[in-house]
């Protein structure tokens, strides 16, 4: 039996006592966790039928028809988000060693790749985890783990202070895993398969003396879970699915118009059955020999009130979202904005990103202390200043962002090397520039130098002593300088 940890920080030990408990309790938190998690990951993949408000009754007469119909405005929300919230960098301190080993622990992670994945399971399921942990020659790693695999468990009196972690996972070959993280120790099980027995294949002491876990959390509040950013959106979605299918359902009648036939004798088949009196179709004349036979056709409804409660929907949708109106299309227009327009559009959906940087930042900082931790740079672990460099999150043309960090630059403002950062370049490449500059003087230097010695070694040395007449003989006179000076070109 494990003995329980206890954080001199806080008050009283974690409930739990052993690691049988501790997986009880970690799974239980992620079954229901899972459940939610689920349902906006099926939004955003798009796996949802329209059909989903619909009545029982609807469904099953019009279920083969539209059952596949999708309005996916998820995955516009999510992603649209996505994209302004990339990571350049890290500003661990004033020295720039700091900043290079952050840079080399985050391409050695991958995270180029692995942190736009991460952002948009934050922002669909409302957290995800962020694994640190060491390679073979204790080289820090960071490892991006979904919430429906992972969950946590914090200090008793703490929103941000993990306790315990555990990640559940079945692998391809069927058999399941459990990893138990806690500050003391750390627990790997195996189940080769359902009602075989557990086996235990990891237990040993944890040297980082914490968690090694980071909970990657999108609107973390005072007193609340995380929110998913669909939380608001998938009714919504719903909404306008269910409208679209009926408009789909009424178009598709509409089509063909239905028509109404009175005082026509109907005619039974063999079997008892009513035969068809007619056979209708787009070509074709109706002619009936009963003079007492009416008939007409039902009016073809207006397909407008559904747009028009559509296009409600969608305008609801991107007022929630904070999205400019042109990402939907609402009012039926496809003419984005331009200029000052097209910026002032995109004031709330670039307010949006800027706090998600702000609050999501503090969880990236704390992921970066704890890969110095493991790498055991104890110092650089206790970097509280640390700041994250993210990609600007509004979209500005080239033109008008440099024009802008040109004109601060030349009013010493800020360095070229903030400019360069402020345009979107990372701390390699703005390294990389520092370094061709040095290079392209270093060559400059040398030119004229090696001029120098040229020019030099055709006008001569001036011989040595005080005769002036030597020395005015060494020189072309004025009407020759012209000619020596176009024999020099020539060369």
């Amino acid at each position: 039996m494990a003995e329980v940890f206890r954080d001199p920080q806080f008050a009283g030990p974690l409930v739990p006592s052993n690691v049988e408990e501790w997986i009880s309790h970690l799974q239980g938190r992620l079954m229901m966790q899972r459940q939610q998690v689920t349902e906006y990951f099926a939004h955003y993949d798009g796996e949802i039928s329209a059909l989903a408000f619909a009545q029982a009754k609807y469904t099953e007469e019009f279920g083969d028809l539209f059952g596949n119909w999708r309005v996916n405005i998820s995955e516009i929300v999510a992603d649209l988000l996505a994209e302004r919230l990339n990571i350049q960098g890290f500003r661990m301190s004033e020295e720039p060693e700091a900043d290079e080993e952050a840079s080399e622990i985050w391409q050695r992670s991958g995270m180029d790749r692995e942190a736009p994945l991460a952002t948009v399971e934050m922002l669909v399921g409302g957290q995800t985890f962020l694994k640190v942990w060491g390679d073979s020659e204790d080289k820090a790693i960071i490892t991006p783990e979904s919430a429906l695999e992972c969950a946590v468990q914090y200090y008793p009196g703490s929103r941000t202070k993990v306790g315990a972690a555990l990640k559940w996972y079945f692998d391809e070959f069927g058999a399941e895993w459990t990893e138990l993280y806690l500050p003391d120790r750390i627990y790997k099980n195996v189940r080769p398969a359902p009602g075989k027995q557990w086996e235990t294949t990891k237990d040993i002491p944890n040297p980082l003396k914490q968690v090694p876990i980071v909970p990657l959390r999108n609107r973390a509040r005072l007193s609340a879970k995380p929110r998913s950013e669909l939380a608001s959106i998938v009714p919504l979605e719903k909404a306008i699915g269910k409208l679209a299918a009926d408009m789909l359902v009424n178009s598709e009648f509409n089509a063909y118009p239905q028509r109404i036939i009175a005082g026509l004798e109907l005619l039974e088949n063999p079997d008892g059955t009513l035969a068809a009196p007619i056979k209708s179709a787009i070509d074709r004349l109706l002619v009936f020999e009963e003079a007492e036979v009416k008939w007409g056709q039902f009016e073809a409804s207006d397909l407008k009130g559904y747009v028009e409660a559509i296009n409600l929907m969608f305008q609801i949708a991107a007022t929630v979202a904070r999205l400019p109106a042109h990402y939907m299309l609402v009012g039926g227009t496809t003419q984005a904005p331009s200029g000052e327009a097209l910026q002032s559009s995109e004031t709330a959906l670039v307010s949006k990103a800027q706090r998600i940087q702000r609050t999501s930042g503090e969880d990236w900082e704390d992921v970066m202390r704890l890969a110095f931790a493991v790498q055991g740079d104890s110092a650089r672990a206790q970097y509280w200043n640390a700041e994250i460099i993210w990609e600007d999150a509004e979209h500005r043309s080239e033109a008008v962002a440099t024009d802008a960090a040109v004109k601060k630059v030349q009013a010493g403002i800020i360095p070229a090397a903030q400019a360069a950062e402020d345009l979107g370049y990372t701390p390699t490449q703005i390294q990389r520039f520092d370094d061709m500059i040095a290079e392209d003087q270093q060559r400059a230097i040398e030119h004229q130098r090696a001029m120098a010695e040229i020019t030099g070694g055709i006008g001569g040395a001036a011989p040595a002593g005080n005769g002036s007449k030597a020395n005015e003989a060494s020189k072309p006179s004025a009407s020759n300088r012209g000619n020596t000076a176009r024999k020099i070109a020539d060369r």
